[in-house]
């Protein structure tokens, strides 16, 4: 290999870095540069290699991002700001006067060139982003960087860390009050990734301009309420956002806590998807009214929403948590597509995880009289047509409740449930069903055709796709009772 044609290097280069995540081209161009004479000097006159000026996980030197800046040429560039808590600031800090270090005017200076950039507002320890307060420089970064003009910037990523949202909150300013880019110039704006900010930092004037949305919770300290008010909130002025992405990673759900939010609408969200990862709620409430109110509000604000892939986790096994269990059963999907009351969703994608991912790959014999079962009524989203449930988890799926009574009329809960086990049409077309182990997935089926064919709307659906081990079987409508059949037997 090593006496190809630098032209066919240079091919090879090129492909290999595609596959590569951003953060880790500099890295991946060092080691191909490193390897011999001949692979360095086409390494270094390879301009795709060098278009990413950030790292994963530490600040980048300045003589690594001039270096990248020379051999770029001209290519489009991913940037990263990596803004910090200073110590010399004191009580007196504000989020736009954070400190800096030696690259900030380095990166400043090629904004024509910017196609991704990313701003971090690292940590209270300088180790969040590999700095210390000698290679700072506390400076208004607004005013720094005024001037930016940056025609073809497509995404932005205003990213602050758990522990920063924790300081400001509890000092004498606001971290809602920093807007990084209200003085930009961006034409070509589509794309904004949110992490534990306001969306005031996005300036109103860009909203219309923007097809994709992210907003990611992290950490235990950030109020989720307010965050899920703020996102609502963010729909006035937005007439193009097509997909909005949600996710709640390692948060506290305080039930107490239920802000009203503004009138706002995100009429033009065809795909929405929802994250719930590490979550917990502190105290005896229930997950269903937490969630629910949470989320209320979702779908009618996003009336025109066809697409809804939800990610969840089970917990941990014999946890209790609130957050996603309700009298013994794993009721996250249920109390979500309720909240939404989505009226033209077609396609649902479940995603179901275990918190701790080699525990439920490998879970004993004496663990399966404790699989998670997991809450989804047939009939709760009357419009989808397209159903596809993927976890590698061994687990169970039920439609309703069972046979219990409703005692006390104060349940209101369970009187929610209740409500969705009547009988109504069902548009189901499809059904995927991406499993390790079919047995728990087969009463929900069963149930599912029987109350198709009660309804008059069995004749609508099509297949049930089972996919195993990478290997895919299709049952066609009439076969699908038989397979439940023999999936039980087997």
């Amino acid at each position: 290999m090593l006496s190809l044609p630098s032209e066919t290097l240079h091919s090879i280069f090129e492909n290999l870095i595609k596959s590569v995540v951003p953060e880790e081209y500099l890295s991946t161009a060092i080691a191909l540069s490193h390897v011999c004479r001949s692979f360095r000097q086409v390494a270094v006159h390879c301009p795709e290699l060098w278009t990413c000026l950030k790292r994963k996980s530490s600040c980048i030197e300045l003589d690594a991002v001039e270096t990248c800046i020379e051999r770029s040429r001209d290519r489009p560039l991913d940037v990263a700001f990596s803004l910090h808590p200073h110590s010399t600031l004191g009580q007196d800090y504000l989020p736009s006067t954070m400190a800096g270090d030696t690259v900030v005017q380095a990166l400043l200076s090629t904004n024509k060139r910017w196609r991704r950039c990313t701003i971090y507002l690292c940590g209270e320890e300088p180790s969040s982003c590999d700095a210390t307060d000698d290679k700072l420089v506390p400076f208004h970064f607004q005013t720094t960087s005024s001037g930016v003009d940056a025609p073809i910037l497509e995404h932005l990523s205003f990213l602050a860390h758990p522990s920063l949202t924790r300081l400001i909150a509890n000092g004498p300013r606001k971290l809602d009050e920093f807007s990084p880019i209200s003085n930009w110039v961006i034409p070509n704006l589509r794309s904004v990734t949110i992490q534990n900010a306001l969306s005031s930092s996005i300036p109103s004037k860009f909203r219309a301009q923007l097809t994709d949305l992210e907003v990611r919770v992290v950490g235990p300290d950030v109020n989720v309420h307010s965050r899920i008010c703020d996102i609502l909130e963010f729909g006035i002025g937005t007439t193009s956002v097509s997909t909005l992405r949600l996710s709640f990673n390692g948060c506290r759900f305080n039930p107490a806590a239920y802000p009203r939010p503004k009138a706002g609408m995100f009429s033009s969200v065809r795909s929405l998807y929802i994250e719930i990862l590490n979550c917990i709620q502190p105290g005896p409430y229930d997950n269903l009214s937490t969630l629910r109110r949470s989320f209320s509000g979702f779908g009618l604000r996003m009336k025109g929403v066809v697409e809804l892939r939800i990610t969840f986790d089970v917990g941990n096994s014999g946890e209790e948590n609130n957050l996603i269990r309700w009298r013994g059963l794993i009721s996250t999907l249920h109390s979500l597509l309720h909240a939404g009351r989505y009226t033209v969703l077609e396609i649902l994608d479940v995603t179901i995880l275990g918190r701790n991912q080699q525990e439920n790959a490998n879970s004993s014999h004496d663990e399966q009289e404790n699989i998670p079962v997991v809450l989804l009524p047939h009939c709760c989203i009357p419009s989808i047509k397209n159903l596809r449930i993927e976890t590698a988890l061994d687990l169970s799926i039920v439609g309703d409740v069972g046979d219990t009574s409703i005692s006390d009329s104060e349940d209101l809960e369970l009187l929610f449930i209740k409500r969705e086990e009547v009988l109504r049409p069902i548009s189901l077309e499809t059904v995927t069903l991406t499993v390790s182990k079919v047995k728990g997935f087969v009463p929900w089926v069963r149930q599912l055709v029987s109350k198709m064919r009660e309804t008059s709307c069995w004749n609508r659906f099509s297949k049930l796709t089972m996919v195993r081990n990478g290997e895919q079987e299709v049952i066609p409508r009439d076969d699908v009772e038989l397979w439940c059949d023999d999936a039980i037997n087997s």
